[in-house]
C-alpha cells in the first residue's frame, strides 16, 4: 500500500506517468522482450555521455586524472545515442488536491511545490543559494518538531533532472487532519517574514 501511494502521489505531482517510481513498460513487450532488444537498449542508453564518476576522499587529483583516463579513455558507445523522453511537466498549476484511501498506510497531508529543475553551472553563487535553502528547510524542519497538533512532520527538496520538488509532509490521526493542517499553516510565517537570526545560528 505505501509503495502504491507513494506511486499516486509522485503520477499527480508530475502529471507525466512515465515518471512513476518502479518498473513500468508494456507488459506485452517486457514479457516478449528479445536479447537484441535489451543490447539495443543498453547500447543506447548505458554510454560514456550519461555516466558520472565519483571519486571521494584525500587523493592526488594529478595521479587521480590520469588513473581516470588511463581505465576510461578507450570508452565508445556503440551506435547511435539513445533520446531523451519528451516530458510534459505543468509548472503553472493552480491549487489542485487528490484524496487516496487505503487502510494500509496511516493518514498524512502532503503539499507539494514542483518547480523547473535548475541547470545553471554549478557556481559559488549557485552554491549559495541551495545552501540558503537548505538552511530555510532546516528552520522550518525545527519549527514542525515542536509545532504541537499533529504525530509527526517534515519538509524536504528532491532535486532530479526534470524538476524541482519540494515537500511538507504532516502524519496525523486520521480524523484530526484540518487541526493537523491548520497547526502546520502556522508554520507559512517562515515564508512571510524569514527565519529569526537564532534559529539560523
Amino acid at each position: 500500500p505505501v509503495n502504491r501511494a507513494g506511486a499516486v502521489a509522485r503520477e499527480f505531482q508530475l502529471k507525466d506517468a512515465r515518471l512513476v517510481p518502479g518498473p513500468g513498460g508494456d507488459p506485452a513487450i517486457v514479457a516478449a522482450a528479445t536479447a537484441d532488444q535489451l543490447r539495443a537498449l543498453y547500447q543506447a542508453y548505458y554510454r560514456p555521455e550519461r555516466a558520472t564518476l565519483f571519486v571521494v576522499g584525500d587523493i592526488d587529483p594529478a595521479k587521480m586524472e590520469t588513473k581516470i583516463k588511463n581505465l576510461f579513455s578507450d570508452w565508445r558507445g556503440k551506435g547511435d545515442p539513445g533520446k531523451d523522453p519528451a516530458l510534459n511537466i505543468p509548472m503553472n498549476r493552480q491549487l489542485e488536491s487528490k484524496v487516496f484511501v487505503d487502510p494500509g498506510i496511516p493518514a498524512q497531508t502532503a503539499i507539494t511545490w514542483v518547480r523547473p529543475h535548475d541547470s545553471s553551472p554549478w557556481t559559488i553563487a549557485r552554491e549559495n543559494r541551495q545552501l540558503i535553502e537548505d538552511v530555510a528547510l532546516a528552520v522550518l524542519n525545527r519549527r514542525l518538531s515542536t509545532t504541537p497538533g499533529y504525530v509527526g512532520a517534515n519538509a524536504v527538496r528532491v532535486d532530479q533532472q526534470f524538476a524541482s520538488m519540494t515537500a511538507l509532509s504532516i502524519a496525523q490521526d486520521a480524523d484530526r487532519w484540518q487541526a493537523a493542517l491548520q497547526a502546520a499553516e502556522r508554520t507559512r510565517l517562515l515564508l512571510l517574514l524569514g527565519a529569526r537570526q537564532d534559529e539560523v545560528d
